[in-house]
């Protein structure tokens, strides 16, 4: 099949699905001003028992992020 005939069927699933990624709420409500506590909620491997990012302060960190599709 043709690129143009799937474009404006994706296009509309793609404004679809952006649209109801915007309406929906967030799931955890940060007032203005608010101070936000970054603990971890897992368990770490590796971690030596670091649990709060405090402990880690004035201290080199390196932050790695990984993702899969």
């Amino acid at each position: 099949m043709n690129w143009k005939t799937w474009l404006r069927p994706g296009a509309l699933v793609a404004v679809a699905a952006l649209a109801v990624g915007m309406a929906s709420p967030s799931p955890e409500g940060v007032e203005v001003g608010e101070k936000i506590s970054y603990t971890f909620r897992e368990p770490m491997l590796n971690a030596m028992g670091i649990t709060k990012l405090e402990d880690l302060r004035g201290k080199p960190v390196i932050v790695e992020f990984w993702g899969t599709r």
